[in-house]
């Protein structure tokens, strides 16, 4: 029952996790799989595949452990799924006998193509689905140029897995070419431009940016090879996320307002829970909320009455009131503040700042004016 995977290079993290889940009073240990060239940590084994699925869901109840999967396996004469105390011993067993030993696995996927150790594709399914899941290996050619896409992130700080948002674009033509979240396979097609190369971005609120340029055909060189390596013909690339530091200022461009007023659209939830989970993992971060609105026109508004916590819909229980754009925009960062206070964050962690129209970052009457109508986050201390 497999709670984390890293590369080859990864072993350090694999050590540092088990011993965390060690000190937290688990059965944990981590492993190494030639067949994948990876390490993993795992919190239970099983000689019995129908059993360690029958348990998977009650593993998945516990705090960290959620996406928990089982990785089978099977071995012609010796497991080659090695327990950390005995890898240096089996390497050297292996690299004598020279003989890979064959791994099985769950497929899970659309096109039937077997799925890496790490992809939550595995997670996600129904466990009933999985119990009556074929176990085979199946390969499928493909030859457009594409190639699979397997995200790993991790905290730096704790070495736990992430998930994390990443954006796949052509950099010449600045056309967005996918999406994919971490810990998913997605096979994607090559970048248009001549140069065949493609650019990486993380897009997930709350973790430093990251950013990077790579060649599609021929990813992996010596200025990738510390992140990034090939599995078949899959993409492997290792992320150690930052969180944001002491003066880092990032903004929530998911968040929206109905026109006029400092209530929010239901599509805000999600980039909220991004923020709210930032402030509930470390209690010592203070904020500073800047809110922001496309020109400087004042006018009637709509916001929060007192103890309004009808955060994402239009209502009669709303208050109109009249002030100036620097008014509007303190109540949208306001509106944000009471969402997290509402949900347990302690108020006095939170500042609050309305700019108006002062720091457009377009022209009040551009395509993308819009955006100027946002809540920026300022990290005071952590």
């Amino acid at each position: 029952m497999t709670v984390a995977a890293y590369l080859s290079t990864g072993e350090d993290y694999a050590i540092r996790y088990t011993n965390k889940l060690l000190a937290q009073g688990h059965t944990a240990d981590y492993g190494y799989t030639y067949k994948k060239n990876m390490y993993f940590v795992y919190i239970k084994k099983y000689d019995n595949y129908k059993i360690a699925i029958s348990e998977i869901n009650s593993s998945r109840k516990n705090p960290g452990f959620e996406e928990a999967w089982v990785y089978v396996y099977t071995a012609s004469n010796t497991a080659k799924v090695i327990s950390g105390e005995n890898i240096e011993n089996d390497r050297k067993e292996t690299e004598e006998k020279k003989e890979e030993v064959p791994v099985k696995e769950i497929i899970a996927n659309n096109d039937r193509t077997p799925l890496p150790a790490t992809d939550s594709a595995m997670v996600n399914e129904a466990v009933d689905s999985v119990a009556n899941e074929e176990i085979k290996t199946l390969e499928k050619v493909i030859d457009d140029g594409s190639r699979k896409l397997l995200f790993e992130t991790v905290d730096a700080r704790t070495y736990e897995q992430l998930n994390i948002d990443f954006t796949i674009y052509d950099p010449i033509d600045k056309q967005v070419m996918t999406t994919i979240k971490s810990w998913n396979t997605e096979r994607v097609k090559p970048p248009k431009n001549d140069v065949n190369i493609a650019r990486v971005t993380t897009n997930t609120f709350g973790w430093k940016k990251d950013e990077f340029s790579f060649n599609f055909e021929n990813p992996v060189n010596d200025s990738t090879n510390t992140f990034a390596k090939m599995y078949g013909d899959t993409l492997i690339l290792f992320f150690e996320m930052q969180r944001l530091r002491p003066g880092d200022v990032q903004t929530l461009f998911n968040v929206y307002f109905f026109n006029e007023s400092s209530i929010m659209h239901p599509d805000s939830k999600f980039q909220l829970e991004e923020l709210l989970a930032m402030m509930q993992e470390n209690p010592d971060y203070r904020i500073k909320l800047h809110g922001h609105t496309n020109g400087s026109a004042g006018g009637n508004y709509t916001r929060l009455a007192a103890d309004d916590t009808i955060f994402f819909k239009m209502t009669s229980n709303h208050e109109r009131t009249n002030g100036k754009a620097s008014a509007l925009s303190y109540d949208r960062a306001l509106t944000v503040k009471q969402y997290l206070i509402a949900h347990g964050i302690n108020e006095e962690r939170m500042e609050v700042k309305g700019w108006g129209g002062k720091k457009m970052i377009y022209d009040k009457n551009s395509t993308f004016a819009k955006r100027n109508i946002r809540v920026e986050v300022e990290i005071l201390k952590e």
